[in-house]
């Protein structure tokens, strides 16, 4: 199941193809993007936000987990 902007849609299967509505040369969108499935009994839901900008084509990989950028905090002088 997927969720473009909170609204469930009905497209099915492993790939599936939006366009969006008419946006405008040189502003920036963010879309919500969410997916869920069952795999091996436990269900799986993965929220992605994507920018978005007129002209672009913009692909997600939801079996993918999200690489997230590690952040060090500096430690404190004692």
């Amino acid at each position: 199941q997927v969720w473009f902007e909170d609204e469930k849609t009905t497209l099915t299967g492993a790939e599936r193809f939006f366009d969006s509505p008419p946006v405008t040369p040189g502003k920036n969108y963010l879309y919500s993007i969410r997916a869920s499935w069952m795999d091996n009994g436990r269900e799986v839901s993965r929220t992605r936000k994507l920018p978005v900008h007129a002209g672009e084509q913009v692909t997600v990989d939801f079996l993918r987990p999200i690489q997230e950028k590690l952040q060090t905090m500096p430690r404190a002088l004692e």
